[in-house]
């Protein structure tokens, strides 16, 4: 016959771990509810990553002006976006067709919604450097975004999920149920968030040079990776699109909903950049006309509204590129390949041309 004493204390210990485990979920789930709006917020939360690659490449410009690589008269643009603007712009082509002499540096990332915008955007709008010209590459559809519904949390049932898959649907279930993995991305943003934004003002208030916020990126403006390959399967797309159509983006009514929020987050941006002393140009990023078709006019009569309510007779110029690249220049719904990014790139110089010149 087995001897279990000797197991005892390990049983006794292992016992009270999960108790008191399953006292945190209930204590949690009680007080906060399962999914707590101060985690979510109203939209999905972008990766740290971009934010992380932003940072670098801000530092790195600001290393370069300190450390006498650029001088004081040498220009540096901005483009900013997120993926559609790392897949639609190339730095190197605006470089050379704008009649600016200048070098353009990509900041972008992830996600579908001003606020995601303005994440990336954080570290320059944080610095002390003065851009002679910011691209705001968006689309009218971000007014709704990505919002979050909130899911149903799933009840544990260990016959039910046991008998579906055996141990391995048991943990699924209790991982799909337990408080803290159900909210660890959400827990885990808001942790890194909140030390990042201590960590800013601790180096504002201290004066620090921007390059010393994060390890410089030694090539700032060198281009950024295409990461989406030229061409995609049929189910990919079938998803994108089902995907977009979940979100809202189709529906007028989740304009009337959204909108004003991030909006309102596009003309915080614009105000912060023009405060820097940089010229802002709202560039509406090329989109299928399959896509095109079904995002509602509501969209960008919400957009031109907010512009000119915010800043009247003065507003930053908008260019419109939504219908400009034919449909067989696009991997997908909304990213370019390589010949579309070039086309872009290409009109996008010729209005930044036609602009400076307007300018003289």
């Amino acid at each position: 016959m087995l001897d279990t004493t000797r197991y005892r204390g390990i049983l006794t210990v292992t016992v009270a771990l999960v108790a008191a485990a399953v006292a945190v979920h209930f204590v949690l789930g009680g007080v906060f509810g399962p999914r707590p709006d101060f985690l979510l917020g109203e939209q999905s939360v972008v990766a740290r990553k971009y934010i992380d690659q932003s940072d670098r490449r801000v530092s790195g410009v600001a290393a370069a002006y300190r450390r006498g690589q650029l001088d004081e008269d040498d220009l540096v643009c901005f483009f900013i976006g997120l993926s559609t603007a790392q897949e639609g712009l190339d730095g190197d082509v605006l470089a050379e067709h704008d009649g600016m002499n200048v070098r353009y540096v990509g900041l972008c990332g992830g996600g579908g919604c001003m606020e995601h915008v303005r994440e990336v955007a954080r570290p320059l709008l944080r610095s002390k450097l003065q851009p002679a010209l910011v691209l705001l590459g968006v689309h009218p559809s971000w007014l709704v975004g990505r919002p979050l519904s909130g899911a149903k949390r799933i009840q544990l049932s260990p016959r039910m999920a046991y008998r579906a898959r055996g141990l391995d649907g048991v943990a699924q279930n209790f991982t799909d149920w337990y408080w803290l993995t159900v909210n660890r991305k959400y827990v885990s943003y808001q942790v890194r968030a909140g030390l990042y934004n201590l960590r800013s003002a601790m180096f504002e208030r201290l004066d620090l040079p921007a390059d010393a916020f994060r390890t410089p990126d030694a090539a700032a403006w060198r281009p950024l990776e295409n990461v989406f390959p030229d061409t995609v399967s049929a189910e990919e797309k079938q998803l994108q699109i089902a995907k977009f159509a979940k979100y809202g983006q189709f529906d007028p009514r989740a304009y009337e909903h959204y909108q004003s929020r991030q909006a309102a987050v596009l003309v915080d941006m614009i105000t912060a950049c023009r405060r820097s002393g940089a010229e802002v140009a709202v560039v509406l990023m090329p989109e299928t006309s399959a896509f095109h078709r079904r995002i509602p006019p509501e969209a960008r009569q919400y957009l031109d509204a907010a512009l000119v309510e915010a800043f009247g007779e003065d507003p930053p110029v908008v260019w419109d590129f939504q219908t400009a690249i034919p449909d067989d220049m696009f991997a997908d719904y909304v990213h370019l390949t390589e010949a579309g990014q070039r086309k872009l790139s290409l009109l996008v110089a010729e209005e930044i041309r036609r602009r400076t010149s307007s300018l003289d």
